[in-house]
């Protein structure tokens, strides 16, 4: 019988795709979460400098995530945005019914990333966590990656 979730991970995310999804209990029990997102909302999450995680786990080996572009509690737009969201990177992945949005600072999200899900969570809740991500990035193309600020500079000179 073929695993859905390697079927899933083995098709292209529509072109106009930002986002998709899949949970999935295997017969072992345990859970698992694919997401993907674009390349554009990858970039969007990039900085220079990333650690490892030391408890998110896809199979034997722990993912790797960018450091926040942005200080909790900060004083600009994004931070002002993720104050009131879930976002720390290798903690529960749903805390008080919010998904953790560090997930989005995967590295290789756009490329599709596995994440095994501890059994504590029922596949509902993952479901309706998933459902709250899939509005948070929604919500982050149209506040900060679609709307683009373009500057432009005119210079005269003397000939």
């Amino acid at each position: 019988m073929p695993d859905t979730l390697q079927q899933y991970r083995e098709t292209e995310m529509d072109e106009d795709g930002i986002f998709r999804a899949l949970v999935q209990r295997q017969k072992s029990g345990k859970l698992k979460l694919y997401i993907e997102g674009s390349e554009e909302l990858e970039d969007f999450f990039q900085t220079e400098e990333t650690e490892q995680s030391s408890q998110w786990k896809s199979g034997d080996s722990y993912h790797d995530y960018y450091l926040r572009q942005y200080e909790r509690n900060g004083e600009s737009d994004l931070a002002e945005y993720f104050s009131d969201k879930h976002d720390k990177f290798g903690s529960d992945y749903v805390q008080s019914g919010k998904i953790n949005v560090g997930l989005l600072r995967t590295v290789g999200l756009s490329e599709g990333v596995v994440f095994q899900i501890p059994e504590t969570y029922s596949e509902e809740t993952l479901k309706e966590s998933v459902e709250s991500l899939k509005t948070v990035i929604e919500e982050i193309y149209e506040e900060f990656i679609r709307p683009m600020n373009v500057t432009t500079q005119i210079s005269i000179q003397e000939f």
